[in-house]
């Protein structure tokens, strides 16, 4: 499994999830390996919520920059370890 990259477009495979939360801000997805839920924190929720095959890497990653008004390289490496941890999880096509 090659490492992703900031123009890769990664998609979830078809997810049981709801958000959750006392603001709706936190994503609650049931995970396939190693099954059960998995809780997103917000920053997590949003990658996720747009994580579609329709954006890069860096797309998302600005997605964190305009909400949490940090760096880009920041945002990208978060994006990219998230997204690591989700393909190891089976949540990636």
């Amino acid at each position: 499994m090659n490492a992703l990259d900031v123009t890769d477009k990664p998609r979830l495979r078809p997810l049981r999830w709801r958000w959750d939360g006392e603001e709706g801000q936190h994503i609650a997805v049931a995970v396939p390996n190693p099954g059960g839920i998995y809780f997103l924190n917000p920053s997590a929720a949003k990658i996720f919520a747009a994580c579609d095959g329709t954006k890069t890497v860096a797309e998302l990653a600005g997605i964190l920059v305009e909400a949490y008004e940090i760096g880009l390289e920041q945002a990208v490496k978060d994006t990219l370890k998230v997204l690591d941890l989700w393909r190891e999880m089976d949540m990636l096509q």
